[in-house]
């Protein structure tokens, strides 16, 4: 690192790599500085360029780790595409120290890309307007995302290579997040590749700013991953298989149930019985187990219930139910037609080994006749239901997930 005089303010300007450095800007009056001899501090203005748009946010001499790599920030750029809507990014070029070679750091809505030169080898040869549709590269296929000319707006520090900042550069590029390959066409004749991915902010922020917030991101950058890195064909199939497993595992299951009736009781609901509780007998179960719990009456054209509580006389703890059997019938319109079901049903999972009684509070309709009820309390009942909840959980999950995944694309694309 050494230090000259702008010839064009007189301000004092560190430079990182004086014996490299082919071009240099200043950072207090943006003046453009060529090499003009084999002297590595001999520079002649021969330009200037407009004041940046945005603020800095990494200063340039900041030295930080990404990937395991340290790397110091030596350029700070603003890039600006021609055209109508003119995009501005920022770019800052980073040594790395280890080999002191530059990579490219850009950030353009608080999304961050990390690009390191890539050797040609015939990957690239035509020039962008006949750009191709995919690129390989180490069995990864990139497809075409954007196609531009860009334009240095602002800049502050050094260049390694001549550069002619008036003059626009082709620009395209090929995505297969999170990665991207930027290609810049500088001359009819030279062709520049950069290769890397996508990072995230925080790795920039602890890299180089000790952890500080970082800018909001808004949109989805062209390298940007989703959130979850999954191939939704094989995260479909396997859900599948998984399922299907599901459900033999409880077929087999269900194929040892007893179905053992644990409690039954009858029930005379009158207006003298209605909330008055009544407690079953003791029943003991020896393993944890399904329990279905049914009512049955003689209702007819009116309706009874019953609040049902399974107590474990180990712990008190309590499980609820309420059953409701109601049925209704008539004739109108010339139809006859029928409502509602003498006998309710509720399904109680994994009920724990131990002793437990019921305890049933009966209603009935207080303008109806007496109702005759029985309840009953059957253990080790088999059910489907648990791998069909699962079933629709898994496909449900695939399936917001997929649509999730294609907002997010679409929002690239657009």
């Amino acid at each position: 690192m050494s230090t000259f005089k702008c010839p064009s303010c007189g301000t004092t300007q560190v430079i990182f790599e004086p014996a490299k450095t082919e071009v240099f800007v200043c950072r207090d009056c943006y003046a453009i500085l060529h090499r003009e001899s084999l002297a590595p501090l001999a520079f002649r203005q021969t330009g200037k360029l407009k004041e940046p748009l945005f603020q800095q946010l990494i200063p340039l001499g900041a030295t930080g780790m990404i990937n395991g790599k340290e790397y110091t920030v030596i350029t700070y750029a603003e890039r600006m595409e021609t055209g109508a809507e003119k995009y501005c990014w920022i770019e800052y070029t980073l040594r790395r120290n280890e080999d002191n070679e530059n990579v490219f750091l850009s950030t353009y809505n608080g999304h961050w890309l990390l690009l390191s030169p890539l050797e040609n080898n015939g990957l690239i040869y035509e020039p962008p307007h006949r750009s191709r549709a995919t690129i390989d590269i180490d069995n990864i296929t990139l497809k075409h995302f954007h196609r531009y000319k860009a334009i240095y707006h602002a800049v502050k520090g050094e260049f390694h290579f001549d550069i002619n900042f008036s003059m626009g550069i082709d620009c395209v590029e090929y995505i297969a997040p999170p990665l991207m390959l930027a290609v810049e066409y500088t001359s009819k004749t030279e062709i520049d590749l950069f290769f890397g991915e996508y990072i995230r902010p925080k790795q920039v922020s602890k890299a180089f700013l000790n952890g500080s917030p970082m800018p909001r991101r808004t949109g989805v950058a062209a390298a940007q991953p989703f959130f979850i890195n999954v191939d939704w064909n094989r995260f479909l199939v396997g859900t599948i298989i998984f399922c299907a497993l599901a459900f033999a595992i409880q077929y087999i299951y269900n194929l040892n149930t007893n179905r053992r009736v644990v409690s039954s009781m009858s029930l005379y609901i009158d207006s003298a019985a209605m909330n008055h509780p009544r407690l079953s007998e003791s029943f003991t179960v020896y393993k944890p187990a399904n329990m279905e719990l049914t009512i049955s009456s003689d209702v007819d054209n009116n309706w009874c219930a019953a609040d049902i509580d399974l107590v474990n006389e180990r712990t008190g703890k309590e499980v609820s139910v309420a059953l409701e059997s109601s049925y209704y019938h008539g004739y109108s319109d010339g139809e006859s037609w029928v409502e509602g079901d003498k006998t309710s049903s509720a399904f109680v999972c994994s009920i724990p080994s131990g002793t437990y009684h019921l305890v049933v509070t009966p209603y009935k309709d207080s303008s109806g006749p007496p109702v005759y009820a029985s309840m009953e309390a059957i253990w080790d009942v088999y059910t489907i239901w648990n791998p069909f909840i699962l079933t629709l959980s898994m496909l449900a999950i695939w399936g917001i997930m997929k649509y999730w995944n294609y907002t997010f694309e679409k929002k690239r694309w657009e």
